[in-house]
């Protein structure tokens, strides 16, 4: 680090003492947080150990160490053998860098975009289980691959993925009434009971049929997509933020989005 460039004249003077080559030295600059001030273990620097924790990617950590104080163009977005095959020290920067946790979850979601779901899936396995989730009983939920390619565009972290995901593998909780009172209508009721309809007829549980089943209710009942897409999104995940609604949908699976639909019309019935 610069800061350590007062200095550099006593390491050479102990190398020469001692008989030793003298290396050629180089300096990065400082690495400034959000308020300007320099990252230290005392100020503002989390442990690469925390990261890993929060789920960051380490290449895309990687990637973000590289680019404070370097750069190679406009590229933003580095293989470790890119940065290996680039790195060259006339880049390297003299003025601070400045560390942005947003750019830091930007490129984490970059890196996760472009990640195989056999490197997502068992990163996405261990965040379950921090979450007190067992993934792998199938009975409790779908394959957890699919599941991973469904979210890999929408998170910006592991640990956001397995939070967003975690409603595919709980037993469904009880609805909330500040969450669901906008979707839960008297009106979204014939909705409902015309989806169970049209899905119980489908053979094929993937997203194009999907669809078209529930563009068929939509033109029957001659309203917006919302008027039905709006409670059946809530009636399957809660509420919680979720992808594409047939996509969701197929993964989840038939029986289990017949089960909460049909709870969702309970819940309606009883109020």
């Amino acid at each position: 680090g610069d800061d350590h460039i007062n200095n550099t004249p006593r390491q050479i003077h102990i190398c020469k003492a001692l008989g030793y080559e003298v290396p050629i030295y180089g300096h990065l600059s400082s690495i400034l947080g959000p308020d300007g001030k320099r990252l230290s273990k005392r100020h503002g620097a989390k442990s690469v150990l925390a990261y890993r924790d929060e789920g960051y990617l380490p290449k895309a950590m990687l990637n973000m160490l590289a680019r404070l104080g370097w750069s190679h163009g406009d590229q933003e977005l580095f293989t470790k053998d890119e940065l290996i095959d680039l790195f060259d020290l006339d880049a390297v920067q003299k003025s601070a860098a400045s560390f942005s946790p947003d750019k830091c979850d930007w490129l984490n979601q970059q890196h996760i975009m472009a990640s195989s779901s056999d490197d997502l899936t068992p990163l996405l396995k261990g965040q379950l289980e921090q979450l007190g989730i067992d993934a792998d009983d199938l009975s409790k939920g779908p394959d957890l691959e699919s599941v991973a390619i469904l979210q890999q565009s929408r998170c910006k972290t592991i640990a956001e993925m397995a939070e967003q995901s975690a409603w595919f593998y709980q037993s469904f909780p009880a609805y909330q009434d500040e969450i669901v009172q906008g979707a839960f209508t008297v009106d979204a009721l014939p909705h409902l009971d015309a989806l169970i309809t049209s899905f119980e007829r489908l053979t094929d549980w993937s997203s194009p049929p999907i669809h078209e089943a529930m563009k068929e209710v939509v033109s029957a009942a001659e309203v917006g997509f919302s008027k039905v897409g709006k409670p059946l999104r809530t009636a399957v995940t809660g509420g919680i933020p979720a992808g594409n609604l047939p996509d969701l949908l197929a993964v989840l699976g038939k029986s289990t989005v017949m089960d909460r639909i049909g709870k969702a019309i309970d819940w309606i019935n009883a109020r």
